[in-house]
């Protein structure tokens, strides 16, 4: 790392109706700030060239001194390449690669002084296909380095070829264009300085038009490439002043800063937005200073103190990690890793206690349990959460809260949609301080509707923040409860068995509950074997089955989970129904009768009960 910026990372808490502001400091060293630096010389070298690398052949020794001398200024490791470039009729010298990225400045001035000019076709040159070559990724056969700054320093006196089509030359295996050049100049921040130098040819420059030169392609061309890859361009330098030039531009580059960018990386980039986005720039390296930068983190906000980014990483609910990197001019100098943490509640485990269970115009209450992991505070600060009643109720009344033992309160609320939707604001904060141990405890206040319809449902939910919802259960009892009745109770002894009824029927009123519960427990020395049958033995013909039932190991307690439904249709289901079941006396069971048994229809029997009796015979 080679700047310096505050802060150093970012631990974030998504927050869908926040947004987070940030502003980063990177700091410019005073020495260093681009450690690497590759400088690649391009020339032309066809015939009418010859003025111009005839100079610089003889200033080579100068020009690789001098911008060394500017690198060593501002503490560099300046590595440099040659090459050269022909026209496409010139077969394998269309392009040459002559010294790869090197640290050897021998053998880069002697690359340059191997230059020797020839070819040539038509006035146009072969230009874009040597910067299509030159365009390649670090670890390819130019020997670009990792994290280094790419500066191309080109010359030549005649624009080039667009396009470039394979059937050009063998070398050639793709079509080339001006545009598909400097698209991958840029993905490879490469930065080109185009010297376009003055020759007896009648070419006139980089940057004249090939169609006047029975070639296609348009004018400016050296310059929309210099431009588009942040570089510069030079018109009209001749053989006297190529040298000087070379120096100018290479000195000048290799100390010049010119963009400094913040760059999220894909999995943060749409979580933030950087202001400014193209950077700040240019500086002079070396020269120290600092560059700002506004961060904007829609749908996020700072995690709480008791969100610590010490807790053990399973702990932390990590939704988004990522790095927002410092670049200079195409190098990357800094990191700075932003962790997106999920909400704090999203820690929380939210139940509802017991279904919240009335009679149509009956107001009760129900609790909803807010639990923290175990040894892990839980602090979500000030948030909105909405809770939807179930089928058949509404909210009448202002919640209130509850740490036990702890604190206790009221809590700040709305109730909208008719009292449907109950919104509560407020921080479900647990285990942060002595008196908010888990769990916390919402006491909240409901109605069964007038003219609710019997039955149990799970329709409603709770919405903590961004936790996911949580249903919400509620049951309408009937306001005239079912009537429940064991037929006979059997007198057995030890070992026998015998089937008893539990009738149930509504008076004749109109009765449905959905998958409603319903519990059996056999009385003290019993046990219930085999399933459960119904019957409707008052219509004809009967309608009989087997219900879907459980039965604990020990035999005590079956429960049914079924619709039930009484009078509804004359023909299918006039009351009552008939529930059968075999009990059977334990061989250990004392004598005597018991009566101790329950059947419970709807939870906890909010639609009907009785005791089951059975007598123990020796």
């Amino acid at each position: 790392m080679t700047t310096s910026h505050n802060p150093s990372n970012l631990d974030l808490a998504m927050r869908p109706d926040s947004t987070h502001r940030q502003t980063v400091q990177v700091g410019l060293p005073t020495r260093g700030a681009l450690p690497k630096i590759d400088v690649y010389f391009l020339t032309d070298s066809t015939g009418s060239m010859t003025p111009i690398i005839d100079a610089v052949k003889n200033g080579a020794a100068k020009i690789l001194n001098d911008v060394q001398d500017a690198a060593q200024k501002v503490h560099a490791d300046l590595w440099f390449g040659v090459g050269n470039y022909r026209d496409v009729v010139d077969g394998d010298r269309l392009f040459t690669n002559q010294v790869p990225l090197t640290n050897d400045t021998a053998a880069t001035k002697r690359g340059i002084e191997a230059w020797d000019v020839g070819g040539g076709g038509n006035t146009p040159e072969g230009q874009l296909y040597a910067l299509d070559q030159l365009a390649q990724p670090p670890g390819s056969s130019i020997g670009w380095r990792e994290d280094s700054k790419r500066i191309i320093v080109w010359f030549g006196d005649a624009p080039g070829n667009d396009p470039i089509r394979s059937t050009d030359n063998p070398l050639v295996t793709y079509d080339i264009t001006e545009e598909s050049v400097i698209r991958k100049l840029q993905w490879e921040q490469i930065f080109v300085l185009a010297i376009s130098t003055l020759t007896s040819s009648s070419a006139t420059g980089l940057n004249h038009d090939p169609a006047l030169l029975s070639s296609t392609g348009r004018p400016d061309q050296g310059m929309r490439v210099a431009t588009a890859t942040r570089g510069s361009y030079s018109e009209g330098i001749d053989a006297a002043r190529i040298v000087e030039k070379i120096i100018e531009l290479g000195a000048e580059e290799v100390r010049k800063l010119k963009k400094v960018k913040l760059v999220p990386d894909t999995s943060i980039a749409p979580f933030v937005r950087v202001n400014p986005a193209d950077g700040h720039g240019p500086f002079s390296s070396g020269a120290g200073g600092t560059a700002d930068f506004a961060l904007e983190f829609p749908g996020a906000t700072t995690t709480s103190p008791s969100a610590s980014p010490a807790l053990p990483a399973a702990d932390r609910r990590i939704a988004v990690r990522g790095d927002i990197e410092v670049q200079i001019d195409g190098v990357t100098t800094g990191t700075i890793p932003v962790t997106f943490l999920e909400p704090a509640e999203c820690a929380l485990e939210i139940v509802q206690e017991t279904p919240m269970t009335a009679k149509p115009g009956e107001t009760v209450l129900f609790n909803v349990l807010l639990s923290g992991p175990p040894g892990r505070s839980v602090d979500p600060g000030t948030i909105t959460q909405k809770f939807t009643a179930p089928t058949g109720f509404v909210f009448v009344r202002g919640p209130s809260y509850a740490h036990y033992p702890g604190d206790s309160g009221n809590l700040s609320y709305k109730i909208e949609n008719s009292g449907k939707r109950l919104v509560i604001s407020g921080n479900p904060h647990v285990d942060t301080t002595p008196t908010d141990r888990s769990p916390l405890v919402y006491t909240i206040v409901v109605k069964a509707e007038e003219g609710a319809t019997p039955g149990t449902y799970d329709d409603g939910h709770a919405n903590i923040g961004s936790h996911p919802a949580v249903p919400l259960t509620g049951v309408v009892v009937p306001g005239e409860p079912l009537t429940v009745t064991q037929e006979t109770a059997p007198t057995l002894k030890p070992g026998q068995s015998a089937t008893i009824n539990i009738w149930l029927d509504s008076r004749e009123t109109p009765f449905t509950a959905h998958e409603v519960e319903q519990t059996f427990t056999a009385p003290t020395g019993f046990r219930f074997t085999g399933g459960v049958s119904y019957g409707y033995y008052m219509v004809s013909p009967h309608r009989t089955g087997n219900l879907t039932s459980t039965t604990t190991a020990d035999g005590r307690t079956v429960t049914v989970k079924a619709d039930l439904h009484l009078n509804t249709d004359p023909a299918t289901d006039r009351e009552p129904v008939i529930y059968t079941f075999t009990l059977m006396a334990l061989s250990d069971a004392e004598p005597g009768t018991h009566s101790d048994g329950r059947a419970l229809i709807g939870p906890d029997g909010s639609f009907g009960s009785a005791a089951i009796s059975a007598t123990v015979d020796r």
